[in-house]
């Protein structure tokens, strides 16, 4: 009673807002700690940390002698600082509720400079993990990945998941962001399985990334997402996974009217836009996709995905020499890491095998697979150079060549040190196939069946997903 009584008379104070106590049982859910656990000074903080809140008003009563004496204080949410305090006395229990007021007004007299001086703290991600240190690495990963550096966020993820490795969250998003496939998987498998943990909205958008990218089952995760967004119809991540459904569908229409959803719920997110300008290309709006891409270059000017949007749409419109501009100038100017630079020589070798330049072509692929070599990715190497061996094939027609590369390329990058999950298997067995090489094709095959073993409705579903 005297803690309500508090609240109520210290929410009049004009600098301040108190935190209804329903807001605090969802922090402390998303904590894995009971919704009805007596807030201490310390838990109060935490919670106030997660939240970005500055801070926190902890007090207590004690009897002295037949009276009492109410004590409060307010603290700082970061480090402890005391920023005020102060006590008063009551005579007797009767007494108590208007000692309540005194303390109060005096408190909230005295507030106002001292929280002015506090920084503006950004609130942590709002996911479910019982460690703070988790939860900073998490959104630290969240702000790199935004950003564009991949790289960074994926190792703030790794080290989130050393602190609490039953974070599903966390696995989720490294998932979702690896360029290795096996990583992408065991990502999203763990997070499934620490699903139990989660509120409904991470649990559904938990299960809906899983049928996505592990079992390709599109039906499981639009029902799954559908589910996130009777309760929070303007929740970006669901929306946004949903197109992406519509889109392995290959229903583009479907998965533009959701993309365009997502982008007004999360107009900051690179990424929301990307997706829509993608599909806008697909369906030849090219007037809109150009709009969004301007939007997207003036919000996020020189961010990766906004360079690789602005390149892609001048492939599309049949202008190389400006697609190639603008990926020879974010090369130049950013010296990026291999997980963009890795997919600009690619689209700098594809730009130039479509104007017959073979010999340039063959450089770009051959610099990728350096630089993912360098890298240390080996199945993206092994592709690289694989599609060097396909260049050999087809345009090319060299057949004894294409074979060539292809043994040189698998003694530089073995099979058996590459996990399942990463291996071309089909692709090589095609590439084999092509060249009339049917016993290699074969035992190409035969190695997929023996080493995929349990993965082969993963492998399935790698096929659909790349099919749309």
């Amino acid at each position: 009673m005297t803690t309500d009584a508090f609240r109520i008379d210290f929410a009049q104070s004009p600098v301040v807002s108190v935190v209804d106590p329903s807001f605090v049982m969802q922090v402390l859910s998303r904590m894995e700690r009971s919704p009805s656990e007596r807030l201490t000074a310390d838990l109060a903080r935490e919670i106030a940390v997660r939240e970005g809140i500055k801070a926190v008003l902890a007090g207590e009563i004690t009897t002295v002698g037949n009276g009492y004496m109410l004590t409060a204080r307010v603290v700082s949410a970061e480090d402890a600082t005391v920023l005020v305090a102060d006590r008063v006395s009551a005579a007797s229990l009767n007494d108590v509720i208007t000692a309540i007021d005194r303390l109060s007004k005096e408190i909230r007299a005295s507030i106002g400079e001292p929280l002015r001086s506090l920084r503006e703290n950004e609130a942590l991600q709002r996911v479910t993990t019982s460690s703070l240190e988790a939860l900073r690495k998490y959104s630290q990963a969240s702000r790199a990945i935004n950003a564009g550096d991949v790289i960074q966020g994926r190792a703030l993820l790794k080290d989130a998941l050393v602190l609490d490795s039953t974070f599903a969250m966390a696995h989720r998003r490294l998932g979702l962001v690896s360029l290795d496939r096996a990583e992408q998987v065991h990502g999203l498998t763990q997070a499934y399985q620490f699903r139990e943990r989660l509120t409904d909205r991470e649990q559904g958008l938990t299960i809906g990334a899983y049928h996505l990218f592990v079992t390709g089952d599109d039906g499981a995760a639009i029902e799954s997402l559908a589910g996130v967004l009777e309760h929070y119809p303007d929740d970006p991540t669901a929306l946004n996974s949903i197109g992406l459904a519509h889109v392995m569908r290959r229903d583009h229409v479907g998965a533009e009217r959701y993309f365009v959803r997502a982008l007004q719920a999360s107009p900051h997110s690179p990424d929301r836009y990307a997706a829509l300008i993608d599909i806008q290309t697909v369906l030849g709006k090219m007037d809109d996709a150009e709009l969004n891409a301007q939007h997207l270059r003036e919000e996020f000017p020189g961010h990766p995905t906004s360079v690789f949007v602005d390149a892609k749409l001048a492939t599309v419109e049949f202008d190389y020499v400006r697609a190639d501009s603008i990926v020879f100038g974010f090369l130049d100017k950013r010296g990026p890491p291999h997980f963009w630079r890795g997919p600009a020589y690619a689209l700098l070798a594809s730009n130039a095998f479509v104007r017959g330049r073979l010999v340039v072509g063959e450089r770009y692929l051959t610099d990728a697979m350096t630089v993912f070599e360098d890298a240390s990715v080996p199945s993206e190497a092994l592709a690289s150079g694989l599609q060097l061996a396909v260049v050999d094939l087809l345009l090319h027609d060299d057949r004894d060549r294409a074979l060539a590369r292809v043994d040189t390329v698998l003694q530089r990058y073995p099979l058996d040190n590459i996990d399942p999950l990463n291996t071309p298997y089909l692709q090589i067995a095609q590439l084999y196939a092509v060249a009339k090489d049917t016993a290699r094709a074969g035992r190409a095959l035969h190695q997929f069946a023996e080493r995929v073993g349990e993965y082969r409705d993963i492998f399935r579903s790698i096929e659909i997903v790349r099919g749309g």
